[in-house]
């Protein structure tokens, strides 16, 4: 192998300090430029250099440049850590697109598929980050700004997306397959505008990946850039094995494919996403009430239904961790439930799946829908009037006297012994009972409703309100809320059914792109309201100019004098009629006048007599 020849036009400090760096590579170090008759890569102070043919320039500068025609390093980032790394790099040697194998550090990886995940995933990035990097604000800016070139700029999906935190340095990389290699033109303009201690910018011809990987270093005030390509690297990394077996994948046909259902993942089975989505709910209202002591297994251990939790999987915890402690993901979820739910009910079986979500709705979801659970407690295992039971329980039967009255109905459980209805301890099998008598009703109604044919879906949200006020007896606050649970839960179910069981991350995309879509058929709707609006608009707009071009075509054929004349006839049988009305008016309004007086009279005489006959 040839060693590549490098020119180092340096101050002696600092043509030490590259020596230093360079001691273990394949390489040969000249310090005068007569030495030979090219070099492959000359490391100089001066910005202004004129390069030869095919020499590759690195300047040595004391600041950071603005515009530089070559790939620099401050000396300020010389004497820093991970510098090495890099450098050796630039000039070829052998190196991993894998960060952690090349940086000491736990390295965190993301793959985003889609350009709506950008904000799902600065969440996760800011969360690791905020409190361990003084840098916070740089390398935010950084990933949305860079994380938009590859997606609007270069169209490259999927981007990986790797980073490393440790006390001395923040590591961010960005890396995706791209078309052409001259691209790597294009992120010029923003590299410019990124604010690192390093950018290393190259390109990979192998794999045909552009890489953009950027250090912040702590306590620096400078700016270092690297713009180079390479073949690419023999060193076996992660990555490079995944390429490589999506590709034999790809080369791969249907026959050739021997399918075996005990190795198969997809045995592992996830909860429901209506069953999740109702956890999310939960838990996000246990943190609003004190987000500084939440804890989701704390919250996972207090939710009623225990035998839900079991059954969860870890990709369960992981969606619903995710959809708690983050907006984003949380609104996205409500975004796409809420944005289903007229496509639910129009539904041709929307009456059996509203029934199954009054079914599935547990005695503690209707609690929650009341104001207090006295009140609750009261309506479930109460009467519909909302009328209480009081009935005399009496202790043991030597204490008659002492006997006391509980609100109730009761149960006897035994001489001694009385179970008072309307407690927790039975407001479970209560509101089964009842849940499935209204669930019946709710069915029945709303099966007649939709076989009539000719109805919208607020007429089938105004049975259901009406069923569950006169079964439970509530108002509308209270009824409204049922109702909202029911329709909601069976959109949740409606979208679980078209996102799959997937893993957490792919759920969160499709659901953002199910929000997304749902925006973009509303926008559509109100696009085309508007353009009706509009038509309408311009059509009445020109029927009146065509009106007014018709009348003063009649005008000027007719002669301006003539209308005049007419005009000033229309004044005068005008402000005669107006004459003529105030008259009528006057005259109406005295008989009015005069009938209520002689109405009065005729009370007062009426009275009068009645009194006198009393005498």
């Amino acid at each position: 192998m040839t060693k590549k020849a490098i020119l180092l036009s340096l101050e002696q400090e600092w043509s030490s300090k590259i020596e230093e760096l360079l001691a273990d590579c394949e390489v040969e170090l000249y310090s005068d430029e007569l030495a030979r008759d090219s070099f492959d890569f000359v490391f100089t102070d001066d910005a202004n250099y004129e390069v030869e043919e095919n020499e590759r320039v690195l300047i040595i500068s004391g600041e950071s440049i603005e515009h530089p025609k070559f790939s620099y390093i401050t000396q300020e980032v010389l004497d820093k850590p991970l510098i090495k790394n890099y450098l050796l790099r630039f000039i070829g040697e052998d190196s991993s697109i894998n960060v952690e194998a090349e940086i000491s550090g736990e390295a965190r990886s993301v793959k985003m598929t889609e350009p709506f995940s950008i904000g799902y995933y600065l969440d996760i990035l800011s969360t690791s980050i905020h409190k361990q990097s003084k840098k916070f604000e740089s390398v935010i800016e950084a990933f949305v700004k860079i994380s938009n070139f590859y997606f609007s700029n270069l169209k490259a999906l999927p981007l990986d997306v790797d980073y490393i935190i440790s006390e001395d340095y923040t590591v961010l990389q960005f890396h995706a397959p791209i078309q052409e290699f001259s691209e790597i033109q294009d992120s010029g303009e923003l590299l410019e505008g990124l604010n690192a201690s390093l950018i290393d910018n190259y390109f990979l011809k192998k794999s045909q990946e552009l890489v953009i990987s950027l250090v912040w270093f702590e306590n620096t005030t400078t700016r270092s850039l690297l713009k180079h390509h390479l073949e690419g690297f023999s060193k076996a990394s992660e990555n490079t094995s995944v390429y490589e077996g999506f590709n034999r994948l790809l080369s791969l046909k249907k026959e050739d494919v021997e399918f075996n259902i005990e190795n198969d993942k997809s045995e592992v089975k996830r909860s429901p996403f209506s069953t999740i989505k109702k956890i999310i709910d939960f838990a996000k209202a246990e943190k609003d009430k004190n987000p500084e002591l939440f804890s989701l297994q704390q919250t996972l251990d207090s939710y009623p239904n225990h035998e839900v939790v079991k059954g969860l999987v870890q990709e369960d915890i992981d969606f619903i961790e995710k959809a708690v402690s983050s907006y984003n993901v949380y609104d996205t979820i409500n975004s796409t439930v809420k944005g289903s739910r007229e496509k639910a009910l129009k539904e041709t079986d929307i009456a059996t799946k509203l029934a199954q979500a009054l079914e599935e709705m547990e005695s503690f979801e209707a609690v929650g829908m009341f104001a207090n659970e006295d009140e609750a407690i009261q309506r479930i295992a109460g009467s519909k009037d909302g009328k209480e039971e009081v009935n005399i329980v009496s202790g043991h039967e030597n204490l008659d006297e002492e006997s006391q009255i509980v609100k109730g109905s009761k149960e006897d459980l035994g001489e001694e012994t009385m179970l008072v209805k309307g407690s927790r301890e039975v407001i479970d099998d209560t509101w089964r009972v009842k849940r499935s008598s209204i669930a019946a009703k709710v069915k029945e109604e709303v099966m007649r409703i939709t076989s009539l044919g000719d109805h919208s879906e607020k007429d089938i949200q105004d049975r259901v309100r009406s069923i569950l006020k006169e079964e439970l007896g509530v108002n509308d606050q209270v009824a409204n809320k049922f109702q909202d649970s029911l329709v909601d839960n069976v959109s949740s179910t409606m979208v679980g059914e078209e996102i799959g069981s997937s893993d957490s991350q792919e759920v969160f995309l499709r659901l953002d792109n199910e929000r997304l879509r749902g925006q973009l058929v509303s926008k559509t709707d109100q696009i085309i309201r508007m353009k009706k609006i509009i038509d309408s608009m311009k059509a009445d707009f020109v029927a009146k100019k065509q009106a007014e071009k018709s009348l003063m075509e009649k005008i000027s054929s007719e002669g301006a004098d003539s209308y005049e004349a007419k005009f000033k006839v229309a004044e005068v049988q005008i402000s005669a009629l107006l004459k003529e009305v105030n008259i009528k008016e006057k005259r109406e309004e005295q008989l009015i006048n005069s009938h209520e007086h002689a109405l009065k009279n005729k009370i007062i005489v009426s009275s009068y007599l009645k009194i006198s006959s009393k005498i």
